[in-house]
């Protein structure tokens, strides 16, 4: 179900970016997304964590904006990390189709932990 507008906020955790996605993320509303996203990549951030706990809904295009982001922050060393898209968010054969190409987690602390570890 989707239930209307998206909002989406961002912060830096140190060298972690964090993108907070609020609403369904849609054909009408993944533009948007988008363009957060590579606003947020000028400036080439070693990680960028999208939260997606209170997204509603993300459909196939917004899947693809997040495995568009994830290939273009590989190409200069970047990682993508996506928490809280559960599947009851999406499509099932949708998530089962990118799930190699995103770094998934739980939520934002597992995500974070795990670039922690890295470290």
């Amino acid at each position: 179900m989707r239930s209307g507008k998206l909002e989406i906020t961002h912060e830096d955790a140190g060298p972690v970016a964090v993108l907070r996605v609020r609403g369904s993320v849609d054909l009408e509303s993944s533009p948007e997304l988008r363009i957060a996203l590579q606003s947020l990549l000028k400036v080439k951030p070693p990680v960028l964590v999208v939260n997606l706990d209170e997204a509603d809904y993300v459909d196939t295009s917004g899947l693809a904006t997040f495995v568009d982001c994830a290939q273009e922050m590989r190409r200069y060393g970047g990682k993508l990390m996506v928490s809280g898209l559960e599947e009851k968010k999406t499509d099932t054969l949708s998530l089962a189709q990118v799930r190699g190409a995103l770094s998934m987690f739980r939520s934002e602390a597992e995500a974070l932990a795990q670039f922690k570890k890295q470290q």
